[in-house]
């Protein structure tokens, strides 16, 4: 059973990001269009429904949207949307609702879609921005159908997106078992997959109102080395994941309600459909209780030092302690006891942002007394990871690992890989008994 946590902020920081980017020049005086036809998830015609065209430009290509921004910017002022501090311009173009026939059409100019913070080349032309085409959901405007991003140029004046259809995610949250195992299941039918592509990478919200936002990455084939999620789990078409219900109920959810979505990559476009929660739609609680008389240690290079502070365990993830230098490892000494669940909360990262920035999680039934013999231990368990990629450039990565209640560890290590730096900073380091 694995569960994820990380407080999303809007803005992803794009995995192996360009030095800078290189987008086709428009003039801002030339017509443009963007077309398409809207399907249902079962294929007939969709008529009604809203489409949006955004436009989004960093320099460096450092970022990209998320899919919430996607999805809720109605600003045409990029600095709304975007972030003028980042210099990262995401702003809506122009937006229509489909016809009768499902069919759309958007027309606008090159000014409407030209990078402000673009170059500009010797005739004049400036440079265009990435385009994305949303279509909402009639019955759920936080879902739909959205394209991949798309430049156009003088040569190139349409966007021309084809038919966008709905998915039949068949999205449902079981609950039933959630007393019994402690765990949420969530499971959703998978996209169609091209020949020879790897991996389709899957992203499950959940949340409630004015709650943080649980996020989990998950594949369909990947292996989870960091640079691709963790595999999603399979039977034939169906994939899923399990939470622990714990973790939703006190973090995610008002008292056991909540919303969640699934987000896919598909073979021509991106997907988001909403979860059905079955039985009655809400989950009951788990009783944990959180671990105080461990010890905590941050290990840099050969270097260990003990964290006595007590904010770094004192159940309140707001309260945090720096570490300096940054952390390589964090060992925590539970000295052979029962263990539930495991995390770090608001740990900064290294650069957290990043898909292929992940903390291992690691457990040994050994239990020596001291930080010099754990660090000598060679047989670790891996319990398991948690990755960057939607914790937006606060690079604040936040998750907890459910183990099951009869695990047992002497000693629990956090692993970094795939950062430039270590951990920074940590709220909470987290330990819990069932």
């Amino acid at each position: 059973m694995k569960t994820q946590r990380l407080y999303g902020l809007p803005l992803l920081l794009a995995a192996g990001a360009m030095a800078c980017t290189d987008n086709p020049t428009v003039n801002p005086a030339s017509d443009f269009s963007a077309t398409g036809t809207a399907l249902d998830t079962d294929g007939t015609l969709l008529s009604g429904a809203t489409v949006r065209l955004l436009r989004y430009f960093q320099p460096n290509s450092l970022f990209v949207p998320s899919v919430d921004d996607l999805f809720n910017c109605t600003s045409q002022d990029w600095r709304v949307c975007g972030s003028e501090e980042l210099n990262f311009e995401l702003a809506l173009v122009d937006s229509t609702t489909t016809d009768e026939n499902g069919d759309f059409r958007l027309d606008f100019t090159g000014q409407d879609i030209i990078a402000e913070l673009g170059d500009t080349d010797a005739m004049g032309n400036q440079e265009g921005s990435f385009l994305v085409l949303v279509v909402l959901d009639p019955d759920d405007p936080q879902a739909g159908v959205f394209t991949y991003e798309a430049t156009l140029s003088q040569a190139n004046r349409q966007f021309s997106a084809g038919d966008l259809q709905l998915w039949d995610a068949g999205a449902t949250v079981d609950v039933t078992n959630a007393i019994a195992t402690g765990g949420v299941e969530f499971s959703w039918n998978a996209l169609e997959r091209g020949p020879g592509l790897g991996s389709d990478i899957y992203r499950v919200d959940v949340f409630g109102t004015g709650t943080p936002r649980l996020i989990y990455n998950c594949s369909d084939g990947g292996a989870g080395t960091g640079a691709t999620p963790p595999p999603c789990d399979e039977s034939g078409d169906t994939l899923s994941v399990t939470f622990s219900s714990f973790n939703i109920f006190f973090f995610y959810s008002n008292n056991g309600l909540f919303d969640a979505y699934v987000t896919g990559d598909g073979l021509n476009f991106r997907q988001r459909a909403a979860f059905t929660i079955g039985g009655q739609g809400q989950i009951p609680t788990v009783p944990r209780d959180q671990i105080d008389d461990v010890e905590i240690y941050a290990v840099s290079g050969a270097s260990a030092t003990e964290i006595t502070d007590p904010a770094v365990n004192d159940d309140d993830p707001s309260t945090t302690v720096t570490l300096s230098p940054a952390a390589d490892e964090i060992y925590v000494f539970v000295n052979g006891g029962l263990i539930s669940d495991a995390g770090l909360l608001s740990a900064v990262v290294g650069n957290g942002a990043a898909l292929g920035t992940c903390v291992v999680v690691e457990l040994s039934t050994a239990a020596p007394p001291t930080i010099g013999e754990a660090q000598s231990i060679v047989q670790w368990t891996s319990a398991g990871q948690f990755c960057g990629g939607n914790a937006g450039f606060g690079d604040s990565i936040s998750a907890i690992q459910t183990f099951g209640v009869t695990q047992t560890a002497g000693w629990i290590r956090f692993r970094v890989f795939g950062a430039s730096t270590g951990i920074s900073s940590v709220g909470e380091v987290a330990v819990y008994r069932p």
